[in-house]
């Protein structure tokens, strides 16, 4: 990895195997960093579903160990929308059950509170309903 950080290489496959392989050795905290500079760094990994999605799911994973992450997992799948573009289909429907997973999973402390949560799952499941209904009228890639 200091190899291809010295030649400058990054890809985000690269990136996916530093993240494992920082994990491995009990280093969440550098692991998350990698994923947050990777993605706020590079215009050509913004829109890799895959970093985006590990690093949410690392970020609920320090939440459950008890430690404080750089943003939480909601907001970074929000940041994946707003950098994923909407042709991108099966990425937005990957963030988009993610998203609606992790909402429905954490209480509510208010009344409030809950009432938000339950427009914007709303929302979101309008947005998936549009979205797995539209592949079905998508045009097949011949390629």
């Amino acid at each position: 990895y200091a190899n291809a950080k010295d030649k400058n290489l990054s890809s985000p496959s690269l990136t996916l195997d530093q993240v494992d392989y920082l994990l491995d050795n009990g280093k969440p905290t550098e692991a998350e960093f990698l994923l947050s500079q990777t993605l706020s760094d590079s215009n050509t990994t913004k829109n890799h579903v895959h970093l985006w999605l590990k690093w949410a799911e690392l970020s609920e994973r320090m939440i459950s160990a008890g430690m404080s992450p750089s943003l939480p997992p909601v907001v970074i799948l929000r940041r994946a929308f707003k950098h994923t573009p909407i042709h991108e289909r099966e990425a937005h429907l990957l963030f988009l059950t993610n998203l609606m997973k992790i909402l429905m999973l954490r209480s509510s402390s208010s009344e409030r509170e809950a009432a938000e949560k339950e427009n914007e799952l709303k929302g979101l499941f309008q947005q998936l309903l549009l979205l797995s209904r539209g592949s079905m009228y998508a045009i097949d890639d011949p390629t």
